[in-house]
Parts: structure tokens; C-alpha cells; sequence
């Protein structure tokens, strides 16, 4: 869904409550309508290896304690 604003004068997007309810509800119907599907992966934590506490998850992997 692609959706166009254009500025007011005062150089912003405004909303009515009603508009943006509509906005937020088409959105959401389209995204909740389509076939594709997703997997999520919760992130893994190592044991210790020397103090040192390692969360990894799908995209990154982070040191929380240790060097």
C-alpha cells in the first residue's frame, strides 16, 4: 500500500481522528491479509566461557558480560 500526504501550510500532515483510524485499520487489514508467511528465531544465550555471557540472535550477536 502506497499513500501520498501533502503538506499543510504550516508545513505539516494532519490527521483527523478518523482519518488516521481508517489509515491504521487499511494498513493493518493488508498486512494481516496476505499469503507470505514469517519465522521467528528467539535469541540463543551460550554459557559462561570464561565470565563472559553471549546473546546471539538471527542478525547480531552481543557480549553482555566479560571481554
Amino acid at each position: 500500500m502506497i499513500k501520498v500526504f501533502t503538506l499543510n501550510k504550516n508545513g505539516k500532515i494532519e490527521l483527523t481522528k478518523e482519518e488516521l483510524e481508517q489509515l491504521l485499520n487499511e494498513s493493518y487489514w493488508e498486512g494481516f491479509n496476505r499469503k507470505n508467511s514469517w519465522t521467528y528465531t528467539s535469541p540463543t544465550i551460550s554459557p559462561f566461557e570464561y565470565g563472559k555471557i553471549t546473546v546471539s540472535t538471527t542478525n547480531d550477536t552481543k557480549t553482555l558480560l566479560g571481554e
